[in-house]
């Protein structure tokens, strides 16, 4: 049950971070242009980003040309190393102020489940979140 949890807040923080970082300008073109080198640039990314948190290594990254896209990649692996190790440390690698907050969160979440410690649920700063863990740990 713990793992099957993990994974979801690692799939939903994942697609967080990978929407915030395609929103904008990449390589020169607008994201939303339908711009076939846009299209190749997202595949590229998203193999490469695919790649670095298969094998949770953030150095894989470095060979993604676009700094946003890079630096999401990035974001994304730090994510899945805090969820794995249960550890908030990796969270605070994360460019991003809303997503470092989630990484934040769910470690709490999942500490909280895992522990049974409904007191870690008050520290969460997202009501919902904050909400599903109370919910989740009993408390």
């Amino acid at each position: 049950m713990e793992s099957r949890f993990t994974f979801i807040l690692v799939v939903l923080a994942v697609i967080i971070v990978v929407v915030s970082g395609c929103s904008g300008k990449q390589d020169g073109g607008s994201a939303a242009s339908g711009d076939s080198s846009n299209a190749k640039t997202v595949e590229d990314y998203a193999a490469q980003t695919s790649t670095a948190l298969q094998n949770s290594d953030v150095n894989a990254c470095s060979s993604i040309a676009d700094e946003g896209f890079r630096q999401n990649c990035v974001d994304n692996v730090m994510l899945k190393q805090a969820l794995d190790s249960g550890s908030m440390e990796s969270c605070t690698s994360i460019s991003g102020d809303s997503v470092r907050q989630s990484c934040i969160d769910s470690v709490l979440v999942k500490q909280a489940i895992s522990e049974r410690n409904p007191a870690l649920c008050q520290q969460i700063t997202d009501g919902g979140v904050k909400e599903i863990c109370v919910n989740a740990v009993g408390g």
